[in-house]
């Protein structure tokens, strides 16, 4: 009975924090670039939904406070070990290991293009405030959220220059342009060398797999490794 009264009062004050902004579909993932708006009727399902998604996690785990592996995980980028970040003994480095991984898994700088993680940083900022107010969560002030928003923009993706790339309307091309916009812009197959680029693609088959992406067929992900190995930063 008390979790329900829980689950009520907290959906009432979401319902009237939605009514205000736009903000990300609870069956999303929070690092897509989609936002969108609701009538009060639609928020208040959402926020009832997203209640029920952060208690049923909490309960998982066995207590009602400290982190919690929730904000629908199982909807989140795969992540990445600290090691693999670039620079990861940078101040940017360790402030996206240690803000992130409060509430999710290590997400790869190269999730997003430069001018897309602004929003998604407010996006995140905005969940750890709401968040923060009865879980133990570290939020960083301005100073630290501006060092970890260079950081991210600084190794960002990097997006593909179209006109470089006369093999894009090949077999393999079109393979690799209709499957990589699925979650992100472009990328530049510059951006690895040919023997890295296999362990890039299978990482990126986990992220789909996980935000219920439709993955290209054994015949299409050869076409997409040909395209990227042929235009990589040693081809």
């Amino acid at each position: 009975m008390k979790v329900n009264k829980l689950k009520m009062s907290l959906a009432s004050a979401i319902t009237i924090f939605l009514a205000s902004i736009a903000i990300l579909h609870a069956d999303e993932n929070p690092f897509n670039q989609n936002n969108f708006s609701k009538s009060s009727l639609a928020n208040e399902k959402l926020a009832r939904g997203m209640c029920k998604n952060r208690m049923e996690n909490m309960r998982g785990r066995g207590k009602w406070g400290g982190n919690w592996e929730g904000m629908r995980r199982e909807n989140m980028p795969q992540g990445i070990s600290p090691s693999m970040l670039p620079k990861p003994e940078s101040a940017g480095a360790k402030a996206l290991n240690k803000t992130c991984t409060q509430c999710h898994r290590l997400p790869s700088p190269r999730l997003h293009a430069a001018q897309e993680w602004p929003a998604v940083v407010n996006r995140m900022k905005m969940h750890m405030q709401w968040s923060g107010k009865w879980m133990s969560i570290d939020i960083p002030n301005d100073k630290e959220l501006s060092v970890l928003l260079s950081y991210l923009q600084e190794n960002a993706q990097v997006p593909i220059d179209k006109t470089a790339y006369s093999d894009l309307e090949s077999a393999s091309g079109r393979a690799f342009s209709q499957t990589c916009v699925q979650c992100h812009v472009l990328p530049d197959p510059k951006q690895h060398t040919a023997d890295e680029w296999p362990t890039v693609v299978d990482r990126m088959f986990d992220h789909m797999t996980a935000l219920s992406k439709e993955q290209p067929g054994e015949q299409e992900t050869k076409m997409i490794l040909e395209f990227l190995k042929e235009n990589s930063s040693d081809s």
